[in-house]
């Protein structure tokens, strides 16, 4: 049987033929993560995207029912059959979808065709093609990142389904993951949150064969990097900075005296670094952009739990005529002298006219 459960529901099915590894760091009781833990196993994602409003209530009704993928090879024959459980996300930070990921035994590398079936509905869904993904991860010298993580999550923005690798002792790295638009791409080690921070890169798009994914990372990160183009062909660009020096030993000193963090110290200014326009470089797919105007705004994450405002940087920076219309990477990033401490990070897919 060809076609979806229903004229507006999208239903994809991907396998995340990851290496099986689960590595500790220990705990940081002043951060939101308590366990530094980077987990790698292979698994299953089944998903089921509404593509319309009408598609809602359709959706709701397949909550808590049990969802069966019989994987097969491309001669038709059965490599494997797993059974999952479907829940909804109910996030607000999440797009409204069901969804299971299912641990797997082994890696299913020859699968191509999945049975899927929910009750007395049986679909055919072709498994989303693996795609390589590789590249190098250094720090702002250029010296390789040994032993560091980069992890491709949340595909189409289901809390569920990752892909995972290490780097080797000259910082590259390959790994095949299934084609899909991820949240975010996440790179650090097992040094986070006490001498490192993470590279973020937002929205990546990994398509079919091939696809390059360079990052450094050191002491800063870059948070909820966001960008819109303007009708005058200017970029304006919001993120937020946390670094080692001001924002961890901060939250260390507050831990250190009140034996736990609430929601107001998060809000504290004390917490984030200052930033000033020479701090910062932009540049859209290796192409710096003039940076004109810097300020401070506040915004409210009540989605995160927190009901006090917290400081966030927004710059206009200038496209040149020579960039043509398309879709560029943009990335951010912040160099501190007097701490020297380095970040950056990543917009994949910018539309810029």
């Amino acid at each position: 049987m060809k076609g979806v459960l229903i004229p507006d529901l999208e239903l994809k099915v991907m396998i995340f033929n990851n290496e099986t590894f689960r590595d500790h760091y220990g705990v940081i009781p002043y951060l939101d993560e308590k366990e530094i833990c980077y987990e790698a196993y292979p698994h299953a994602l089944f998903l089921a995207i509404p593509r319309s409003t009408r598609a809602l209530e359709y959706l709701k009704s397949l909550e808590g029912k049990q969802v069966v993928l019989g994987f097969f090879r491309m001669n038709r024959k059965l490599e494997s059959e797993v059974v999952g459980e479907l829940t909804r996300t109910r996030s607000p930070l999440m797009p409204c979808m069901v969804g299971t990921e299912i641990p797997l035994n082994e890696k299913l590398m020859r699968a191509r065709y999945s049975e899927v079936r929910i009750g007395n509905i049986r679909e055919i869904v072709e498994v989303s093609p693996q795609v390589r993904v590789h590249g190098r991860i250094t720090d702002f010298e250029n010296k390789p990142k040994s032993n560091a993580y980069v992890i491709l999550t949340r595909p189409y923005g289901f809390p569920k389904g990752r892909a995972i690798t290490k780097t080797n002792e000259r910082g590259f790295y390959e790994m095949y993951v299934p084609e899909a638009t991820y949240h975010h791409a996440f790179v650090c080690d097992g040094r986070y949150g006490r001498d490192a921070l993470e590279f973020y890169g937002w929205n990546v798009q990994i398509k079919p064969p091939d696809h390059e994914l360079n990052a450094r990372f050191d002491k800063i990160e870059l948070y909820r990097l966001t960008a819109a183009e303007t009708p005058e062909r200017t970029l304006i660009i919001e993120f937020l900075p946390m670094d080692i020096a001001c924002t961890i030993e901060n939250l260390k000193r507050i831990f250190e005296f009140k034996g736990k963090i609430s929601s107001e110290d998060i809000c504290n200014e004390r917490l984030y670094p200052k930033l000033n326009i020479e701090d910062i470089e932009v540049s859209l797919s290796d192409e710096r952009l003039e940076i004109r105007t810097l300020c401070r705004r506040y915004y409210l994450p009540k989605d995160l739990g927190i009901e006090c405002p917290r400081p966030i940087y927004v710059l206009e920076a200038k496209i040149p005529s020579h960039i043509p219309p398309g879709k560029y990477d943009l990335r951010v990033i912040v160099h501190l002298d007097e701490t020297q401490e380095w970040g950056e990070s990543m917009l994949s897919g910018l539309h810029i006219w």
